[in-house]
């Protein structure tokens, strides 16, 4: 796929925007969700939430842990090691998506986890959910 952002529908339509989400995109159904499992792979990591929401990220993301003060690095595959673990049993407190994707989690613990979007050549990341699929 060419760099962008697609929208399968369970009806079966496909509707896209190459490059930005459309307009009113929200992700507020992850809200409030617990993230009940992580599953690691050589080049993703999947996060389940309750309700059957999963978010696979094959892209770059940044996981700010509340009481480190360094400023955190983005993380890239193959991870060599990581702390996504502390968000396993939280719930999501906020949620805020940018035009170009780039998807931001606050968690109960105080970490957040900035998912980015479209910075191409590949997909960063796909949300699967009641409503279809979004992969960005």
């Amino acid at each position: 796929m060419i760099a962008g952002i697609w929208l399968l529908a369970r009806a079966g339509t496909v509707r896209s925007t190459m490059y930005d989400l459309s307009k009113g995109t929200t992700f507020e159904f992850l809200r409030d969700r617990e993230l009940e499992l992580l599953c690691f792979g050589p080049y993703a990591v999947t996060l389940h939430f309750g309700g059957g929401i999963q978010i696979q990220i094959e892209g770059s993301f940044t996981h700010t842990i509340t009481e480190q003060r360094a400023t955190p690095e983005a993380s890239h595959f193959p991870l060599s090691q990581s702390q996504l673990m502390r968000l396993l049993l939280q719930r999501v407190t906020q949620v805020t998506v940018k035009r170009n994707g780039t998807l931001t989690l606050g968690f109960g613990n105080g970490d957040t986890l900035v998912i980015d979007g479209n910075v191409g050549p590949f997909e960063a990341y796909s949300v699967n959910h009641p409503d279809g699929l979004l992969v960005v």
